[in-house]
């Protein structure tokens, strides 16, 4: 058997799909500047170091269904096909976008292996709660080898309290837009949401239509959102959806860049934080929502101060509100096989949201005991290539 310099084998040649989270972007425009990886693309340089990657181009602020839709598109190629049901009960058009496909052999049976074709997803953020919604509807099409999430707020993040109000959710989201006006022909950023084109009304904007559902709460009767998706309840809802899978291998990694303050009872940003991040840091850390109140962040208690700048710390270790998926500690080091079927937690990173995922110019960190944030996700993509496949369950 083959053996990488790292000691261990290689069991699979599985592509590996990259998968960003909420405001996530493949390359920022006219800057170079990529969500994996920032002043280094992270996929190419992973691809020259001999892995398959792709990085997956999906609706930064859409819902997690829709965003699972397009997920399946861009692997398996096709139009996005958001469900006749999904669709009509959340108000927008059905059809999405036309890709042609990065590995449209996905699903096939392999005789080598013994087991479809399949991929490795590593999702940063939002995008680890993607990768389950996925999951979820393949069904019993068993087709991902493994998921493995960064920083995910799998229970939620309290930061969407800060958020609540439908004037600040208004100006977010508007601001937002008009980097995308539908007007434009090339916008400059691309928030993929031509699916809800269909439900505006007549001669109005996008922008608008946003504005028009968000405002009065409009937006939680929809539930077609990333925002909901993220608050504690909107991810207990998924929870409760979407089991971890017996052919699966899931692991969590979390991050956290702040220190706790016994003097003021909160937790503040440590040394090191990205500066943009330290405001919310400082939100989410003295931030206890009172549930009585609030049925949106039921659950949630002091113990979800710690943070690495946009999510609780304690939500990233696996499903844990209206979900009874097993999580256990691993190790990367581990030369041993993990289990299928439960979350297997890493441990917690001492760096914020964005340094797990990005190299800056100036003030780049990476995790402690690798030279660099790429030897970093060598050491992943290495460690998933040594997962032996999973069979066909009953086959």
């Amino acid at each position: 058997m083959e053996m990488r310099a790292s000691g261990r084998p290689i069991r699979n040649n599985f592509p590996i799909v990259l998968v960003y989270g909420f405001m996530g972007y493949v390359e920022l425009p006219f800057s170079g500047f990529h969500h994996w990886g920032g002043t280094i693309d992270l996929a190419e340089e992973l691809r020259k170091a001999g892995y398959t990657v792709y990085v997956a181009p999906i609706g930064p602020v859409s819902s997690l269904h829709d965003r699972a839709c397009e997920l399946y598109s861009f692997i398996k190629g096709g139009r996005v096909d958001y469900g006749a049901a999904h669709s009509a009960a959340a108000g927008h058009n059905r059809w999405g976008r036309n890709y042609p496909g990065v590995f449209p052999q996905w699903g096939e049976f392999d005789p080598n292996s013994g087991s479809p074709r399949k991929v490795h997803l590593i999702c940063h953020s939002m995008g680890g709660q993607t990768a389950r919604v996925l999951a979820h509807l393949l069904g019993d099409r068993e087709w991902i080898a493994s998921v493995f999430t960064i920083s995910t707020p799998h229970d939620g993040t309290t930061l969407t309290y800060r958020y609540h109000d439908p004037g600040r959710m208004i100006k977010l989201f508007a601001s937002l837009l008009v980097l995308q006006s539908d007007k434009q022909d090339d916008p400059v950023f691309d928030m993929q949401l031509e699916h809800w084109k269909g439900a505006t009304e007549p001669g109005e904007t996008l922008s608008a239509f946003l504005e028009r559902v968000i405002k009065d709460d409009a937006w939680l009767g929809t539930k077609d959102f990333g925002f909901y998706d993220l608050t504690p309840k909107g991810a207990a809802e998924i929870n409760r959806e979407t089991p971890a899978l017996p052919g699966i291998y899931y692991f969590s990694l979390a991050t956290s860049r702040t220190q706790y303050d016994e003097k003021r009872d909160r937790w503040i940003p440590a040394p090191g934080m990205l500066l943009p991040l330290r405001s919310t840091a400082r939100s989410i850390g003295s931030c206890i929502p009172e549930s009585g109140k609030d049925s949106l962040w039921e659950g949630t208690d002091a113990s979800w101060r710690e943070n690495d700048g946009l999510v609780n710390t304690i939500s990233m270790d696996g499903p844990s509100l209206s979900s009874c998926d097993p999580i256990r500690r691993w190790s990367l080091d581990r030369m041993e096989v993990p289990d299928v079927g439960v979350w297997n937690f890493l441990g917690t990173l001492g760096l914020d949201h964005w340094q797990v995922h990005l190299q800056l110019p100036v003030g780049s960190t990476c995790p402690e005991g690798y030279d660099s944030l790429l030897d970093y996700y060598i050491d992943i993509c290495s460690f998933l290539r040594a997962l032996p496949p999973v069979p066909i369950i009953g086959g």
